[in-house]
């Protein structure tokens, strides 16, 4: 921080916006100056990504606690690794600022308080928001809102009414459902003069500093629906999609991806390995636990990028001194053979190969969607590019009336591919999607949405609505 005068400190110290520049040293971008100094009662942000949403949230509610006394603002989000983001984001902004720090009494990984008697938490929200009653916040920030569960906000409205809380809800869309989204909609279909809630939609190509070259790269490698949710902030329908938004939200559960510290009687595990067929393309290894009444959890993933055979299955062997698979699937559709040769010689009959083969893939893609259906499969919450991938994958009836899986495979869907692998034989033959008439057909990708322009500056006009 430089060096200024008590006059030029309080005027930095009644905006926020001149507090995250000068006293954090970040400029803030337009639309970021704007969310900073809205004192709006609500305020909703739906954000592509990069734009700098965590960094700008973070900025404010460390200047309001920082400035006004006796604050209690909660970071929220649907598990503790999420609220952290922005937390640690804050904790960084204090420990930091030798001016600021000396002004803290307390600061731990999850909690800051300063000596105006204002505290900051980060808290996980729950399924239900069983972590966070009996708090009443003077500002709550909901960080993914559209992966937090409708009954949390529910949960927490009555206390945030209590002493009139500002409440920021940010997310990146997911889906034509929830809250977040009903909010949105509810706001948007309002005239202006008639809103509760300030809305900003920011696409990533907001940030002058996101690369056009970036952008271009994540369209290439997404699919439409992908890109438009990601980064240019879009609700995108989940009608046609073979794994609905809702479907896969249905599965999430809070947990983190770890090695298996104990093995409970009867549990089994498996790994699925989708090998890159390129330099640039992720080789995904997915490892699943299955318990003794059949139902199973993702429970590690890891993507390796620029990855050569020998190195993939080296990291395969790794994998299986560690844990006790009782099948390894690997994709030997081209370059995979070379891996599935290596590691049959070398494991024996854990190792079962699999083609991408049309009816493979009704197998695999069937089951694992029937698996969704009967709530026998939980995915990380967390994981929102394993959850993101799902939308890769449209289905759509032919003019004999089959359901036909299409997929563009120039789309990168790794993830969602070695847990596939896993549900090759689940269930087997007597699972009832296998006559689906999958299409996995090459078509060439194409785009012909307007170039993405770079831009500078932007107007209020143009982010505010």
């Amino acid at each position: 921080m430089e060096t200024v005068s008590n006059e030029e400190l309080v005027t930095i110290l009644k905006s926020p916006s001149l507090f995250m520049w000068k006293m954090l040293g970040i400029k803030p971008l337009s639309y970021q100056v704007q969310i900073l100094e809205d004192d709006s009662r609500n305020i909703l942000i739906v954000g592509g990504r990069q734009i700098g949403k965590s960094l700008t949230l973070a900025a404010k509610a460390t200047w309001r606690a920082f400035v006004k006394p006796n604050e209690d603002i909660l970071i929220l989000a649907r598990n503790l690794r999420q609220a952290k983001i922005i937390f640690d984001h804050i904790y960084r902004y204090v420990s930091s600022n030798s001016f600021i720090a000396q002004h803290t009494t307390k600061k731990t990984i999850s909690e800051v308080r300063f000596d105006n008697g204002s505290v900051i938490r980060c808290l996980p929200s729950g399924r239900a928001g069983e972590g966070i009653r009996g708090f009443s916040a003077t500002m709550v920030i909901f960080d993914e809102a559209a992966f937090i569960p409708e009954e949390v906000f529910v949960a927490l409205n009555p206390s945030l009414a209590v002493r009139g809380a500002q409440v920021v809800y940010s997310s990146t869309p997911y889906g034509k459902r929830g809250f977040f989204y009903q909010a949105y909609e509810d706001q948007k279909s309002r005239i202006a003069s008639n809103r509760t809630f300030s809305i900003y939609e920011i696409p990533s190509r907001m940030n002058p500093y996101m690369k056009v070259e970036v952008l271009e790269m994540e369209k290439r490698l997404k699919t439409a629906a992908q890109y438009a949710q990601e980064y240019e902030a879009q609700f995108v329908d989940e009608a046609g999609m073979f794994f609905p938004y809702s479907l896969v939200y249905s599965c999430i559960a809070d947990y983190d991806y770890a090695f298996p510290k104990k093995i409970e009687e009867g549990d089994k595990f498996l790994l699925g390995v989708d090998v890159g067929y390129t330099g640039d393309d992720e080789t995904a290894l997915c490892v699943i636990r299955e318990n003794k009444m059949g139902d199973r959890r993702v429970q590690y993933i890891e993507a390796i990028s620029k990855t050569t055979i020998p190195q993939i299955t080296g990291r395969v062997l790794d994998l299986f001194k560690a844990i006790p698979f009782s099948r390894i699937y690997i994709d030997k559709t081209g370059v995979g053979a070379g891996a599935y040769d290596l590691l049959k010689e070398g494991i024996g009959s854990t190792v079962v190969g699999v083609e991408f083969s049309e009816h493979n893939r009704d197998r695999m893609y069937g089951n694992l969607k029937l698996a969704l259906e009967q709530k026998t499969l939980e995915l990380n919450s967390s994981d929102t590019k394993m959850i993101y991938q799902f939308s890769s994958y449209m289905a759509k009836y032919d003019i004999t009336g089959k359901l036909r899986l299409t997929k563009d495979l120039t789309i990168h869907d790794d993830l969602v591919d070695a847990l596939a692998l896993t549900f090759i034989d689940k269930g087997g033959f007597k699972v009832g999607v296998l006559d689906q008439g999958m299409d996995f057909s090459y078509t060439k990708f194409s785009d012909n949405r307007p170039h993405v322009v770079d831009r500078r500056w932007f107007g209020i006009d143009e982010v505010r609505q």
